[in-house]
C-alpha cells in the first residue's frame, strides 16, 4: 500500500481515524475518544467498514476491519486489517495491532485537538445490513500545522455519523484532507459489526 493510501486508511477509522489517534504521554492528558468508543464492548467485538479513497487521479475501494483483541484498565488493543482494491483487483492487504490508551495528548486525536471545530447537525437514520441505526451527525473542521523537516499544514473536513451501539462508534463518514502536496477524499460506512457486551461472552 502506498504511503497516501496507508495514511488515509488509518485516518479512516481512527477517526476516521482522521488524524491518527496518538498514544503519547504528557502533562496535559485528556480522555482518549477511541478508548471510550470501545471500552463498553468485550474482546471479539468487531466492525467492518467499506469505502472508497480518491486522490484526484484514481479511486480505490477500501475495506477496514477492526477487532477488539484486548481490554484492561490501561486501554484497549485493536487488530486492524486494511484491504485495498484497484480495478477490482486486490492491491494490498495489511494487518496491524494498535493500542489505544485511556488518556492521550490532546493533539493526538481529531476530537480533542485544540484547533478542532465540531458542529452538531442533529440525527439521521443509517441502514447497516438491514438494521436501522439512529445516528448523531457532526461536521468537523480542523487545520493544524505539524513540524518536521518541512513544515506541513493539514486541512481536514468531515461529516460523521455515529452510534454508541456500534463498536468504535463511527457508522458513516465523508471526509476530505488536504496538504500542500496532496488531496484525498474518503467516504463509506459500516457494513457489518458484532457488539459483544460482558454478559454475551
Amino acid at each position: 500500500m502506498n504511503a497516501l493510501v496507508s495514511k488515509t486508511a488509518q485516518v479512516l477509522l481512527l477517526t476516521v481515524g482522521c488524524l491518527v489517534a496518538g498514544c503519547q504521554q504528557g502533562p496535559a492528558m485528556v480522555a482518549n475518544p477511541d478508548h471510550e468508543a470501545w471500552q463498553a464492548f468485550e474482546p471479539g467485538s468487531y466492525v467492518v467498514f467499506d469505502g472508497t479513497h480518491s486522490d484526484g487521479t484514481e479511486t480505490r475501494k477500501l475495506r477496514v476491519t477492526r477487532t477488539l483483541t484486548l481490554k484492561n484498565k490501561q486501554g484497549v488493543v485493536l487488530e486492524q486489517k486494511v484491504e485495498v482494491w484497484r480495478d477490482e483487483q486486490a492491491d494490498s492487504n495489511q494487518v496491524a495491532q494498535r493500542a489505544h490508551l485511556k488518556e492521550i495528548d490532546p493533539e493526538g486525536h481529531y476530537r480533542t485537538h485544540p484547533a478542532s471545530q465540531i458542529l452538531n447537525r442533529g440525527t439521521e437514520t443509517v441502514s447497516v445490513n438491514g438494521r436501522e441505526l439512529r445516528c448523531r451527525v457532526e461536521d468537523l473542521e480542523l487545520t493544524a500545522a505539524y513540524e518536521g523537516f518541512v513544515g506541513t499544514t493539514e486541512e481536514l473536513r468531515a461529516r460523521m455519523w455515529s452510534s454508541s451501539f456500534v463498536p468504535g462508534g463511527l457508522v458513516k463518514v465523508d471526509m476530505s484532507a488536504k496538504t500542500k502536496t496532496h488531496e484525498s477524499h474518503v467516504r463509506g460506512q459500516v457494513v457489518e459489526y458484532r457488539a459483544l457486551k460482558a454478559k454475551e461472552r
